[in-house]
């Protein structure tokens, strides 16, 4: 299969698609990415086009089609899971493409490289749930490395540092 439209590897750590209710998706296009998948709380867009980038281009709109509502319930607000899901999906996504033989080389990150790199999101965010949740689950599935496990014992320590030290600690280790 030749190399994936630029949408998916662009939208690999950001959405650059808001909703899909700012979008109009071909029938074919929705079945052949398996529409969305259920169960992944609140990235289940971000998912799509993440699936879509890899089997269609598309094109953007550059004027205002939708107007989008913020509330306190939406993910944006809850930067723990906000991060802990965006890993998820990533995961989720690279999976995907290999069940249907789509190659993933153009995403150039390994399982180390999307943790730490998720990891770094977490640190600016001061999500420090999301690093341990990240963590937790990366070591289940055995994708560790020297600093992950060293972020792993720090995050351990959190509830007896000030965040400040924390935070430039962390920074230390993953830059």
């Amino acid at each position: 299969m030749k190399a994936p439209p630029h949408p998916a590897y662009a939208t690999f750590f950001e959405t650059l698609i808001v909703t899909p209710g700012a979008a109009i998706v071909r029938k074919n296009v929705f079945t052949k990415v398996e529409g969305f998948k259920a169960g992944l709380s609140s990235t289940e867009d971000r998912h799509f086009w993440l699936k879509c980038g890899v089997t269609t281009s598309f094109k953007f709109c550059e004027q205002d089609v939708l107007l989008k509502r913020v509330h306190k319930d939406c993910m944006s607000w809850d930067v723990n899971r906000m991060i802990y899901n965006g890993y998820i999906v990533q995961l989720d996504f690279i999976s995907w493409c290999q069940n249907k033989n789509i190659d993933t080389s153009f995403v150039k990150y390994t399982g180390v490289d999307i943790v730490e790199k998720n990891i770094k999101r977490a640190i600016w965010y001061k999500a420090w749930d999301a690093i341990l949740a990240i963590i937790l689950h990366a070591r289940f599935y055995n994708v560790t490395s020297k600093k992950i496990k060293i972020i792993y014992n720090i995050i351990r320590l959190s509830p007896l540092l000030p965040s400040s030290v924390i935070t430039l600690f962390l920074y230390k280790i993953l830059k």
